[in-house]
């Protein structure tokens, strides 16, 4: 697979480093200025772009399609339909939540604050509305009562989300129909939740 990846901080270079070791290459890094990201890129040599223009411009540029899938790894910036529509097989992220609960981008904090016993991970097509896409594949697990937000990310979720995306990935590799190139589960309305900014919330 030839990626575009978006992404930020330790969780999008582990994400990076893993699918880098797959065998899998990087027509692109979309990363802030100054994220170690960027070290990665500098590294191998990889293109970089910081915000949708540079990423749609990258993608005009150059014969489609350039890029199989863009993966969002913990990027915050929204990814146009006209830049994800340029990748073969369109845009993907991980949100750590079983969607369709927990949309937002406190996800775990949320999940901490509402005592849920059970959380989880969750690949998905990503669409024009917040976390809202079909689902690709999910894993789920405990939730410790001794866990605060950062020790239930550290612990379980950051992990499972980089082996989520290997996996999709991997599989894909086996052939078109286990790529999802049509929608794939589409999420249930009557079980969707969205949470605010939990800073905000709180104040």
């Amino acid at each position: 697979m030839n990626i575009m990846l978006v992404g930020q901080k330790s969780f999008a270079v582990a994400v990076f480093d893993a699918l880098f070791k797959d065998g899998h290459e990087f027509a692109a890094i979309w990363t802030p200025r100054d994220d170690r990201l960027e070290d990665r890129a500098v590294e191998q040599e990889i293109p970089v772009v910081r915000s949708a223009a540079e990423a749609a411009i990258f993608m005009d540029a150059r014969p489609a399609p350039i890029v199989d899938v863009i993966i969002n790894a913990h990027g915050h910036d929204k990814i146009p339909v006209g830049v994800r529509n340029r990748a073969r097989y369109g845009a993907i992220g991980y949100h750590p939540s079983l969607l369709p609960r927990h949309r937002g981008r406190d996800a775990i904090q949320w999940t901490i604050e509402m005592r849920d016993s059970i959380a989880g991970g969750t690949v998905y097509q990503l669409a024009d509305g917040w976390d809202d896409g079909a689902i690709i594949k999910q894993d789920w697990c405990h939730v410790s009562p001794l866990w605060d937000a950062s020790a239930l990310w550290r612990e379980v979720l950051f992990g499972m989300g980089v082996e989520l995306l290997r996996r999709v990935l991997r599989e894909a590799a086996w052939g078109p129909e286990y790529w999802p190139t049509t929608p794939g589960e589409k999420q249930d309305g009557r079980f969707a939740t969205y949470e605010p900014l939990f800073d905000a919330a709180r104040a």
